[in-house]
């Protein structure tokens, strides 16, 4: 099946369709105007650690990108080097993002007037933040600087308590299970999983709305989740984190990507779908077929370094990536159904595919072997004839006569 070449930009936008009716809607959506897709700045520990952003990088409904600025994991040379790269150096370009995810970030990493534009462009321009805890997020004590004297703590939904190193964790409990983002997770199922080592001490705002605490045994609750619309925009506050230094144990849960995923989706103000299993059950064939496809990808390379013919694999793969592309445009319409056909197709064509490039690669390493061995076979087999007709036969040796030991007179 042919695409249009701007299906890759007409598709995406589909995805508004299902989201915009119906009741829940409490901000306008903020997303790209010409792909639809909500554009989500990760600032943080978006390397060096475990963290959801590759999962957030592979949602076909969001554009990422990162930014590191987490200086536990990350050389100052490099945060230094990816602000160059990554971090919008004008107000305009900053407002070309949707969703601001501040992820363990360094507050000495920004520039002065990078608080000033989170800030504005929540309240004045819609944007969407959160900031999750970890040892360099809110005003945690231990030679790391606070947020608590910047705009952004303006305006996020809690008031920041400065608190010593390892602050208790404890276990979620969900206080408001109406609330949509809450809603859109089946946080009734996450049982063991919902346990985090450590939070930071953050108490919500009179106004904000407080969905979830950390119960911390003898030491009573903690806040955990909270947020509110601001201005134009929405901002939330985790206050531990979800990284293996907190969240190692719920990051285990099986809806744990689902959980980053939603929650940038939220901010952005998209209405949450109602099908949550056929969903969630959609965003993993898709990261499975992705997978797939690079595996295939990885296999074919080694092909071509074998000096094998991919061309059958070729074909297969582009039938395998338009498999693909009906999945994602009808995950786009909210045809969840057709998507799963969609995937489920995908992935048996990848099974397939993967079988042919295992043979082809065998059958390259088959003669690449061969020939190795009958080069070593060969170079034996001369030097062996060399040998024998060297010293067995010695027929490179003039036969002498008999001699004697005679006694030389003097």
């Amino acid at each position: 099946m042919a695409h249009h070449p701007r299906a890759a930009y007409i598709l995406p936008c589909l995805l508004l369709l299902p989201f915009l009716a119906g009741p829940g809607q409490a901000r306008d959506l903020r997303s790209d105007p010409v792909t639809g897709r909500i554009r989500v700045i990760y600032i943080g520990d978006a390397i060096g650690v475990a963290n959801p952003f590759p999962i957030l990088n592979q949602e076909p409904l969001l554009s990422c990108t990162a930014v590191y600025a987490t200086t536990i994991h990350q050389h100052i040379d490099t945060i230094k080097r990816s602000f160059r790269l990554y971090m919008p150096r004008t107000y305009s370009r900053f407002l070309s993002n949707d969703v601001v995810i501040l992820s363990d970030a360094n507050k000495d990493a920004f520039r002065t007037e990078n608080f000033r534009w989170m800030k504005d462009g929540v309240l004045d321009e819609g944007l969407g933040l959160i900031m999750v805890g970890g040892a360099e997020s809110f005003a945690q004590e231990g030679g790391y600087p606070s947020w608590k004297p910047t705009e952004v703590a303006e305006i996020l939904p809690c008031e920041m308590v400065p608190t010593a190193p390892k602050f208790s964790g404890g276990r979620l409990r969900i206080l408001d299970w109406e609330d949509e983002f809450v809603s859109s997770l089946p946080f009734e199922n996450i049982g063991a999983y919902g346990v985090f080592g450590g939070s930071n001490n953050i108490l919500p705002l009179s106004r904000a709305n407080l969905v979830a605490e950390l119960i911390q045994g003898t030491l009573g609750t903690t806040p955990f989740l909270m947020w509110f619309d601001i201005g134009e925009g929405r901002t939330m506050a985790q206050s531990a984190d979800w990284t293996p230094a907190g969240g190692n144990i719920f990051m285990r849960w099986d809806y744990y990507g689902d959980y980053a995923v939603n929650m940038a989706l939220f901010l952005a103000g998209m209405k949450m779908p109602d099908d949550l299993e056929t969903v969630y059950l959609v965003r993993r064939r898709l990261r499975e077929t992705t997978e797939a496809i690079g595996m295939i990808y990885n296999m074919v390379e080694i092909i071509d370094k074998f000096g094998g013919s991919s061309t059958t694999l070729d074909s297969m793969m582009a039938e395998l990536r338009e498999e693909r592309e009906m999945g994602l445009s009808s995950y786009f319409k909210a045809d969840l159904d057709g998507a799963l056909e969609a995937f489920a197709s995908a992935l048996s064509k990848a099974d397939e595919t993967m079988n042919e490039a295992i043979r082809v690669r065998n059958a390259a390493a088959f003669w690449i072997f061969f020939t190795e061995w009958c080069v070593v076979t060969g170079t034996s087999m001369f030097a062996g004839a060399i040998l024998w007709m060297l010293m067995v036969r010695r027929r490179l040796y003039r036969e002498v006569s008999l001699t004697k030991l005679r006694q030389v007179d003097e």
